[in-house]
């Protein structure tokens, strides 16, 4: 199959269109323009992602080697503006229609979406940190601090635990 470009939320596999034991080459461009994240997501868009997929199904195993790449827009961890950052995927998956199998996934059905699994993928890979070139962690603020793990740590232990303060008070010999 050449290069074309599909809806991720239209993307289902259906196995009774492959032949069992035959290799297949797909290679796929999807649009993920539909697809919305949470307002507080780091992720806030997929610009673009390219599929190639080795596919090979058998009688109750399907077996999917697939590279992906592409950008995604996310939130800078320090100034929340958008950040362009590029991604590799690189994963072998096995889907099972039998429950009792030790395949990766169970797929009871010869029809389904893999929109949940690219999306995770692609998931997997932004870092959990992004941080745009050249921005800075932002100062002390009003009604708000920002420390280091061990500043953070340090004044807990010195602090104490505010809801035994009543109890410093109490005289008892």
């Amino acid at each position: 199959m050449c290069s074309a470009c599909y809806n991720l939320f239209i993307m289902k596999l259906d196995l009774r269109n492959y032949e069992i034991g035959k290799h297949y080459n797909l290679e796929l461009d999807l649009d993920f323009t539909n697809h919305t994240f949470s307002q507080n997501y780091r992720i806030r868009r997929i610009t673009s992602c390219h599929l190639k997929m080795d596919l090979v199904v058998f009688e109750y195993i399907t077996d999917i080697k697939l590279t992906m790449h592409g950008e995604v827009v996310g939130a800078c961890s320090y100034t929340n503006e958008d950040v362009l950052v590029p991604y590799k995927v690189k994963e072998n998956m096995t889907f099972s229609s039998d429950p009792d199998s030790t395949a990766d996934y169970y797929e009871p059905n010869s029809v389904f979406e893999l929109d949940p699994y690219l999306l995770s993928l692609i998931d997997s890979s932004v870092p959990l940190n992004i941080i745009k070139k050249g921005a800075k962690l932002p100062d002390n603020g009003e009604s708000y601090q920002v420390l280091s793990e061990e500043e953070y740590l340090a004044q807990k232990k010195s602090k104490g635990d505010s809801r035994w303060a009543a109890l410093d008070d109490l005289d008892i010999d």
